[in-house]
């Protein structure tokens, strides 16, 4: 069983039941305590449980992540100059990924280049872009209801296998402390592998995300090549941002 797959079910247990104990995930998962303390310790350092002697016990904080029907009318007109100059980095004959969200279906909305191969992990988004005649290959998985993710291992597997010249990624919270955090832990997994099948990662992120941190770290700001926002980004998180490396486009 893949580490994703066993953790997933780990904390599904543990949701579930409040607490679970070591020994009983090692008898139902046929795993041994050392895999299972791995797990227990990553699924830890994501905030989504606390280790206890023996065992672990969930984090009663969850974190839960608007609906994308929520999201839609909050900074509607920055979302659309944030999509649209996203669209104009998209150059024929290329290859990207897009993310779930909000904003990404923006430069979905926007985008007009002509032979453009595109994967995306979004029904709203491969709807979109195959009603403008363009070849979407869907990454599949569990669908998300709230946000029209596709999510899982079939997803993240199948986003393993392309490398695109541009990601185009969606993120929740965005902060000097904490990076690059999601409220949902399988989401957080695939912006990740998008991020590593990507030559060039370009965050689109309306100034409202910056200063926050939401459940799931999804990686560090200097992971991105770009970001593309609005004007209300302050100063001080552009300075920020530069110095580790981010071309920064306020919009």
């Amino acid at each position: 069983m893949l580490s994703v797959d066993r953790q997933q079910i780990i904390f599904d247990q543990i949701r579930r039941k409040g607490s679970v104990r070591i020994s009983q995930l090692m008898k139902s998962l046929a795993a041994s305590e050392s895999t299972i303390r791995r797990d227990l310790e990553e699924l830890e350092r994501q905030g989504l449980i606390k280790r206890v002697h023996g065992g672990a016990v969930l984090v009663q904080h969850m974190a839960i992540e608007a609906s994308n029907y929520d999201k839609q009318d909050l900074f509607a007109e920055e979302k659309e100059r944030i999509g649209k100059f996203a669209a104009s980095l998209v150059e024929e004959h290329s290859s990207i990924l897009i993310d779930a969200g909000t904003t990404t279906a923006a430069l979905a909305r926007a985008l007009n280049t002509p032979n453009v191969k595109i994967i995306t992990n979004a029904l709203n988004i491969a709807e979109i872009l195959s009603s403008k005649k363009y070849t979407v290959l869907a990454a599949g998985g569990v669908i998300k209801t709230n946000t029209y993710a596709m999510v899982g291992e079939i997803t993240i597997e199948t986003i393993r296998n392309f490398h695109a010249d541009i990601c185009f990624l969606g993120m929740n919270g965005i902060s000097e402390e904490t990076g690059l955090t999601t409220p949902d832990m399988q989401e957080a997994w695939v912006k990740r592998a998008m991020m590593r099948a990507a030559e060039k990662v370009v965050l689109l992120a309306d100034s409202s995300k910056f200063g926050k941190t939401t459940l799931t770290h999804v990686g560090e700001v200097g992971e991105v090549d770009i970001l593309v926002t609005d004007e209300g980004l302050s100063v001080e998180d552009r300075n920020w941002l530069e110095s580790n490396g981010v071309t920064v486009f306020c919009v």
